[in-house]
């Protein structure tokens, strides 16, 4: 969420009104399926938040020396809960060599309905705060 202090990620699992939980950080890739989820419940976003941006990073990238060139199979998709379909898709290993943090897109108010616009912009930003305050 756009809004100060509704930074959910690793460290913040859940935003203050519960439209956004994050299921934690998996920092080894074991296991199958999606690593890591985060829901969103847009019924339940505040009225006056317009805004949800949508980021994945590596954690501690600069002292583990990794960027999304360097991991297997990574991606990042939406999925719509209802119907269990998926929406979009991103793989962060083909195109983002040498990024440690990725903007994938944003959901947005548009005259009353929740819309999603791609972005794709690759980014090397340390930590998650760092493209957070851009944005508030």
């Amino acid at each position: 969420l756009t809004k100060k202090g509704n930074l959910i990620c690793f460290h913040n699992k859940q935003s203050p009104c519960n439209s956004v939980i994050h299921s934690g950080d998996n920092l080894t890739g074991e296991g199958d399926g999606d690593d890591e989820q985060i829901m969103v419940n847009l019924k339940a976003i505040p009225a006056d938040v317009h805004k949800v941006l949508v980021v994945v990073n590596i954690y501690d990238a600069v002292n583990r020396k990794q960027d999304f060139g360097m991991i297997k199979s990574a991606y990042i998709r939406v999925i719509n809960a209802a119907g269990n379909s998926e929406l979009i898709k991103f793989n962060l290993s083909d195109n983002y060599t040498g990024f440690t943090a990725l903007i994938c897109g944003e959901l947005y108010r548009q005259g009353g309905e929740w819309k999603f616009a791609a972005i794709g912009e690759g980014s090397h930003a340390a930590h998650i705060n760092q493209l957070a305050e851009r944005y508030v």
